[in-house]
């Protein structure tokens, strides 16, 4: 039997509280001011905290795209914890379609990320390894299950279901103004044209 976790204490709730206010508060700034443009105090004004509270649990701005970053591919991951049931390659799916709502939520402050990402020296550098490692451990179960074709590379489906997102995040200019539902539709129609019929087995 899975031993039952401790309930958190007043304390622990109060900070997580404090912490998912300073995200909150940033992402908004981010995407109404600019990301440049923020500044921390602006922040802490907004989660209705001190200065010096941003700064105990954020250091900079760019920790504050990371604990972004982490949320998004956590709800990735949580998302395909909850449905172990589910064949690896429709686990996969579940996997990009989660990362993808969440990631374009707020579609300038996802390119800033992923562009910090590719930047030798940014905090941000490679950041992104944790979700590609997660569709890529989807890919080889898929294959070895043997709902993928077992002579494609995983590193080609992996490259291309992550290829997809970045053509959302960075060729889809009227990402902005399309509901989840239309977003998704969209996405699933890249999905399946070079995902499924690429590389499923007939």
């Amino acid at each position: 039997m899975a031993e039952k976790k401790a309930p958190i204490t007043k304390r622990e709730a109060n900070k997580l509280d404090v912490h998912r206010r300073i995200l909150k508060a940033s992402r908004r700034l981010f995407a109404s001011n600019g990301y440049d443009e923020t500044m921390m105090r602006d922040i802490a004004k907004k989660a209705d905290v001190s200065k010096a509270t941003v700064y105990n649990y954020f250091p900079n701005k760019e920790s504050l795209l990371i604990a972004t970053l982490q949320d998004v591919t956590e709800e990735a991951e949580n998302a395909v914890a909850m449905k172990k049931d589910l064949p690896a390659s429709e686990r996969l799916r579940l996997a990009f379609e989660t990362f993808l709502l969440g990631g374009m939520k707020y579609p300038d402050l996802s390119r800033r990320i992923t562009y910090l990402n590719c930047t030798d020296g940014s905090a941000l550098y490679g950041s992104t390894g944790r979700i590609y490692r997660l569709f890529g451990e989807l890919v080889k179960e898929a294959k070895e299950n043997g709902e993928f074709d077992p002579d494609a590379s995983e590193y080609m489906i992996t490259d291309t279901v992550f290829g997809i997102f970045l053509i959302a995040e960075y060729q889809w200019i009227d990402i902005d103004r399309l509901s989840s539902i239309e977003l998704l539709e969209r996405a699933r129609s890249y999905y399946d044209k070079f995902i499924v019929e690429a590389f499923s087995v007939k």
